[in-house]
């Protein structure tokens, strides 16, 4: 990859980034207006950020002092190093940790170090805040209007609301900890959140009512349930999530339908009992419509309820041991006996032929014709055409 060891040593590697560590910052801070702190120049003090702590001494960079309520732009040297970014915020402890006094936020992460005090770099400072203090304003502002819209929202959206440009909206989304751009779509990170939550919750939900299957659910589905049906970049935007999720190996891809990544089939001996004698049940119709009302019914005897009777057809269903047709279902084997028949008879006369002919050599039931008729043009073994009143067939 081109990194040494002393890049370890000087940095922490995410992803192909490696983030540096430093031992000085930049920052604006803040005392409370109930402190009893009056900081001088190079003051002693606890540092607080996250879990990371450390002591500092402190180099006020636009005034000589600060006192409870005022603020000021310092550079804060750092007994130990850390990694830290550009507005992180930071609470201050006075040297005998016994009282908070402020905080406040960083401003550079990567500073030059300031050994005089000049206007220039006064003024270099200042700008720098009040574009931190700007962008933060007009994030938020983002953000109310992300909140306040159910629906995924277009930068051209806000950007009209809020009488702004485009460009200046994706530069503050862009630096926003809060908020994600996707191409032109504006989501807050809570909301993503959310998504990505209901997600799993619906996941977790769907295999436990769901669990003989090894199968999930697919992209589709999740279009409807966070209506992206009718937008296609916000179905792009959902695509995405999905993707960021199993790389974060939460979920993972079967079949193409999405699982969570631990889920595996659970079968029961009883499961398969049932699944059996419902396969069984079926394949006795023979060449005669399944009258499935008929087994659920008997399977109700067997204490096999309604549900678990819909996820064991659709068991037999997804390993194609049944076929659904219109409402109905036949067994694969008498399909398949069916197909091989008819096209017999098709290559061999090289010809079409009717319904009528079509119920003489297969022997099925009136009832069965557009069942089979239906599978057999589905799978693109036969095409139909219609002639009057009469509907004829032929090999494709």
């Amino acid at each position: 990859s081109g990194l040494k060891k002393e890049d370890f040593s000087r940095g922490m590697l995410l992803s192909n980034q490696v983030l540096e560590t430093s031992n000085m910052i930049d920052a604006h801070i803040q005392l409370f207006s109930e402190s009893k702190a009056r900081l001088k120049n190079w003051s002693t003090l606890l540092f607080h950020s996250g879990t990371f702590e450390s002591q500092i001494k402190m180099h006020l960079l636009d005034t000589d002092k600060v006192k409870k309520g005022e603020s000021a732009i310092v550079q804060i040297h750092l007994e130990k190093e850390a990694i830290l970014f550009n507005k992180d915020r930071f609470i201050l402890r006075n040297s005998s940790e016994d009282e908070t006094i402020g905080g406040g936020f960083i401003i550079d992460n990567q500073p030059l170090h300031h050994k005089r005090k000049t206007e220039q770099l006064k003024n270099k400072l200042q700008q720098t805040l009040q574009s931190i203090k700007n962008q933060d304003q007009l994030s938020n502002l983002i953000l109310q209007e992300c909140e306040k819209n159910q629906d995924f929202i277009y930068v051209e959206e806000i950007a009209t609301k809020l009488n702004q440009s485009p460009e200046k909206l994706i530069e503050s989304i862009e630096n926003s900890t809060q908020l994600i751009l996707f191409k032109t779509l504006v989501i807050s990170k809570e909301k993503e959140n959310d998504i990505q939550n209901t997600i799993i919750k619906i996941l977790k939900e769907y295999h436990q009512k769901n669990s003989i299957f090894d199968t999930g659910l697919n992209n589709a589905f999740f279009y409807g349930k966070f209506k992206t049906n009718k937008n296609k970049l916000a179905s792009r935007y959902i695509d995405q999530l999905l993707i960021n999720l199993e790389e974060s190996e939460i979920l993972k891809k079967v079949q193409n339908t999405w699982t969570l990544s631990n889920h595996q089939a659970d079968i029961t001996k009883k499961d398969l009992e049932n699944i059996n004698w419902i396969e069984e049940k079926i394949k006795a119709y023979d060449l005669q419509k399944p009258i499935i009302k008929d087994i659920e019914e008997d399977a109700r005897t067997k204490k096999i309820k309604k549900e678990e009777f819909k996820n064991y057809l659709r068991y037999l269903k997804h390993h194609k041991k049944i076929l659904f047709y219109n409402g109905d279902y036949i067994h694969q084997n008498i399909f398949d006996k069916i197909t091989e028949i008819t096209k017999s008879v098709l290559k061999n006369n090289n010809k079409e032929i009717n319904l009528s002919e079509f119920r003489q050599i297969t022997h099925c039931t009136k009832k069965m014709i557009p069942i089979f008729v239906g599978l057999l043009e589905e799978k693109n073994i036969i095409k139909s055409r219609q002639e009057g009143t009469h509907t004829y067939i032929s090999i494709k």
